[in-house]
């Protein structure tokens, strides 16, 4: 077995609850109170976002050493958030207990905890699948005995009318006035970045991990290879072909960037938002404000990312909606919508437009025509149009 070292550590300064992270002291509040063990957890959590993991064979490993590793692992790739949950309300239950304790018991108790928290049925299942995975990963790196791993299989899904978990709603697609109005509230980053997606087609994950060197532009339609996506682990290929559009929004962002270079950088984005709010400000700034930069540039204390990922590339268009209805009249308030909803809405599009199913197939990359006809209900739509062209005489 292994050990994760250099966890935070909780400790007292007569009645309150502190840890030292980054040479800072950090107060979690009142010693022996629920309230620390939850600001702990977030702490613990957050650390683990850093890279890097230290680990020495011979020790007991426990739950949150496991879960402090998997997270340093993954440095911030997709599904982190979901990851994060599902560690939260896994500690909340579990923090401390040893690894080789946890069986199938265990989880199922960890499910009962997301049906508590009112998650549907669906997330409760990938949630759970999540918890599962984290050890699996665990097993080859000898953190987790087999025994363990293997216990946890046995766990089955929530399945339809067998559960009080609500079912989830279908996903709609957003209507493009909508995508219309929320982008002049996006940064030009973000903006570009939807106008890709929902022009090609593309998984929010894909748009957000295309680099320069993926996009053949030797034809007069380019083609974005992704290296990695949802179906790279079946040995899948992939080809996104990008027409005038994408390539007019994409040519600019390319100058003077190398192969491995994202096409659509948080860090492009930081610095839009940087003269966003410059250009904005009516007073002069003062010279400790210009001091202060200079020392965060130097010493930045959050490290930003050189991708974006489907969770923060969603936060940032939920962020700019609320940004944008504190300023709207309740008329002209924009309803949220994520990323997914896009590719809803694009794959919709194609299949209205076209009356095929397989060309939407063909567009999105899907393998199966059977997931076509799972978004957006594809043969009522085909139905309706073809229903639309029926005239009497």
């Amino acid at each position: 077995m292994g050990k994760v070292t250099s966890i935070p550590q909780i400790r007292r300064d007569r009645d309150y609850a502190y840890v030292r992270l980054h040479g800072r002291k950090i107060q979690l509040g009142k010693w022996d109170t629920p309230e620390v063990g939850k600001a702990y957890r977030r702490i613990v959590l957050s650390w683990a976002s850093n890279p890097a993991v230290l680990i020495k064979p011979g020790e007991q490993v426990t739950l949150d050493e496991l879960c402090v590793a998997f997270l340093r692992s993954r440095n911030n790739q997709n599904d982190h958030g979901n990851f994060r949950t599902a560690i939260e309300v896994l500690l909340s239950v579990y923090s401390g207990e040893p690894v080789e304790s946890f069986d199938f018991s265990h989880l199922e108790v960890v499910r009962g905890q997301f049906l508590n928290r009112g998650h549907c049925r669906s997330q409760i299942n990938k949630l759970t699948s999540l918890v599962r995975s984290i050890f699996y990963w665990g097993v080859p790196r000898k953190l987790v005995p087999t025994s363990v791993s293997e216990s946890l299989r046995y766990l089955k899904p929530l399945m339809e009318g067998q559960t009080t978990a609500p079912e989830n709603s279908p996903r709609q697609d957003v209507p493009n006035d909508v995508v219309v109005r929320t982008l002049p509230y996006l940064l030009p980053t973000v903006a570009d970045m939807v106008r890709v997606q929902r022009a090609a087609c593309t998984r929010p994950s894909e748009v957000c991990r295309m680099t320069v060197g993926e996009i053949d532009r030797s034809g007069e339609v380019w083609k974005y290879r992704p290296r990695k996506h949802k179906n790279s682990w079946r040995n899948h290929k992939k080809t996104i072909a990008l027409g005038e559009i994408e390539q007019s929004i994409i040519a600019p962002r390319l100058a003077g960037k190398q192969p491995n270079d994202p096409v659509f950088s948080p860090k492009d984005a930081m610095q839009e938002r940087y003269a966003r709010d410059a250009a904005k400000r009516k007073t002069k700034v003062q010279p400790s404000q210009v001091r202060r930069k200079v020392q965060a540039a130097r010493n930045p204390k959050r490290k930003v990312n050189d991708f974006y990922t489907a969770e923060s590339y969603g936060r940032s268009i939920k962020q700019a909606i609320q940004t944008a209805n504190k300023r709207l009249q309740d008329e002209e308030r924009i309803p949220h919508w994520t990323p997914y909803q896009l590719r809803h809405a694009a794959i919709s599009e194609i299949i209205k437009t076209t009356g095929s199913v397989d060309v939407a197939r063909a567009v999105a990359g899907q393998k199966s025509i059977a997931v076509t006809m799972s978004y957006n209900h594809a043969d009522e739509l085909i139905a309706e149009e073809q229903a639309k062209k029926r005239r009497v005489g």
